[in-house]
């Protein structure tokens, strides 16, 4: 059921106050097909690396102005254009540390001062300990997908995330807070929602402004 989301609420809030809206890793495009149509007056652009599902997604939603962008997360400031929200969900589980933060910062130069980042992933209490061996073949699979991000929509498409399961960076909060104090952006608001988990992870949305004057904070 494509009304049925994660952060559905919240998510609402955020793209009914803004204009010009882009959705970042659109996936099977359940999320966007959703916003597309709920608000057909708003300019709303959809991006990924796979084209085809982008055109069936742009084909078949009621909304004439909703434009599609073929690019990861890591080339965003590319597209050479600026919204009032970017929004990715679920889209950094096999980035490192560093490229975490490239993307961040790539995300950045699309965002209007003023403007917001809303991002959404999994985080852990802990860290799980891992084996010798099992931590070898992780590294292994982590380097495989963060070379061939197409790697990581193939494999989720076939065993349902699990994937992510077994080789996505897991980050706690505190990690999380870490990475976004290296970036450009202002960590404003922090939301878990209850009840959603995946594989013992829960939910978590963090709002990060692009401040007006940013050497004011």
């Amino acid at each position: 059921n494509y009304t049925r989301f994660h952060f559905r609420e919240t998510l609402e809030r955020i793209v009914s106050n803004a204009e010009k809206i882009l959705f970042l890793s659109a996936g099977d495009g359940s999320k966007e097909y959703y916003f597309a149509n709920r608000y057909p007056d708003k300019d709303i652009a959809i991006a990924d690396i796979c084209d085809d599902m982008l055109r069936v997604i742009q084909r078949h939603a009621a909304n004439p102005n909703l434009g599609i962008f073929v690019t990861d997360n890591l080339s965003v400031h590319t597209l050479q254009e600026q919204f009032d929200v970017v929004v990715a969900l679920g889209c950094e589980y096999f980035y490192d540390d560093s490229k975490f933060v490239s993307m961040l910062e790539s995300i950045y130069s699309a965002v209007k001062p003023g403007g917001m980042l809303a991002l959404a992933s999994f985080c852990v209490d802990r860290e799980m300990t891992r084996g010798d061996v099992r931590s070898r073949l992780q590294f292994l699979a982590r380097k495989a997908v963060s070379y061939f991000p197409l790697l990581a929509v193939l494999t989720n498409l076939v065993i349902k995330r699990r994937l992510v399961k077994f080789a996505g960076f897991t980050r706690e909060l505190s990690d999380f807070d870490a990475l976004f104090w290296k970036s450009p952006f202002y960590l404003k608001r922090i939301e878990f929602e209850g009840g959603a988990d995946q594989y013992g992870q829960p939910a978590v949305l963090f709002e990060l402004l692009k401040l007006v004057h940013p050497d004011s904070v």
